[in-house]
This record gives C-alpha cells, structure tokens and sequence, in this order.
C-alpha cells in the first residue's frame, strides 16, 4: 500500500512540471519601453491630430489639451466657434497639465516639469523636478482576462502595450 500511495505521489509531482504550463502561440500584450535618451526632450512641433485626448486647462485666449501620453495640444480659442491649433507640445508620458501665470505644469513620466508660457510660439521648459511623482505607470496592461509579456523593469519605462503574437507568455491577467 506504501508503494502505491508513493507511485501516486510522484505521478501527482511529475504532472505539475512546467511544460504542462506551456500554451503555444497567443495574442498577448506586449511592453514597448521608453528609449531613455529621448523621454526627457520636450520640444513645441507643427500642429497634431487629437487621437486620445486628455485633461484640459485654459488661459486668456488659450486652450490647452492633454494627448495622453504624447504631449500637450495647444489652441487658439480666441474666436471659440472657430478654435485654431497653434503647435503641440511634445511630452512623453505626459498625462496631467496645469496653468499658474505665465507658466504650464505637467507631468514627463515621473518627474514635473514647468513650461514658460509667455511666448506662446515659443514654449520653453522652465525647470524641472526629477522622481516628483511615483512612477505611477502600470507594469501590465490595463485590460483584464488577457496574456501579456512580463514588463522588465530593468528594459526602462513602460511607454505602451502592443497586441501581437507571443509563445508561450509567462503572464496572465
């Protein structure tokens, strides 16, 4: 009797190996990280499309709207039937933007920066506050009942997920 309930027991431990783990190919969420050396340069471009727009903050004859994590939109709303884009503000991982005077607060991932709003075709940084906010990013992706590929830390700051075929991932959520 000993020897079954141990035969039984090593049968039970052999099942639990890893390969039975193994799931093929799937669609699975895959991290795309932030290149280090660009995430920090903020600089004002030609007017964009609003494709995910955020929070906005307005002042005087101005409009400006939030392009999660992308930058900031800036518009001209002095005639508010017919608003104008001036230029876009390009911020990556930006997803929060204030104004107080003459000067625009965001977010640049995890630090704060302010920009110098007084020349409005000329939006300068002004300063900046390095690891002012947590990282508040997700280390996987926002939906649920999916495979996703294990975001690395070490690779640098999740920027996105991007659906694709992956082999066997090791994360589920």
């Amino acid at each position: 009797m000993k020897y079954l309930l141990l035969l039984f027991l090593v049968a039970c431990l052999w099942s639990c190996t890893k390969e039975s783990n193994k799931i093929g190919e799937v669609d699975a969420y895959v991290p795309v990280y932030a290149d280090p050396t660009t995430l920090k340069i903020i600089i004002q471009q030609s007017p964009q499309p609003i494709t995910a727009g955020g929070k906005i903050a307005a002042i005087g004859n101005y409009l400006f709207q939030v392009e999660t994590n992308q930058g900031i939109h800036v518009i001209d709303i002095s005639n508010p039937a017919n608003p104008r884009k001036i230029s876009f503000i390009r911020i990556p991982l930006c997803n929060e933007a204030t104004i107080r005077g003459n000067f625009l607060y965001s977010n640049n991932g995890s630090d704060l920066i302010s920009l110098n709003i007084t020349n409005i075709n000329n939006i300068i940084l002004s300063s900046r506050i390095i690891n002012a906010f947590p990282i508040t990013q997700a280390q996987y992706p926002s939906k649920t009942g999916i495979y996703f590929e294990c975001a690395d830390i070490n690779k640098g700051m999740v920027l996105r997920w991007e659906l694709k075929k992956v082999n066997n991932p090791k994360c589920r959520r």
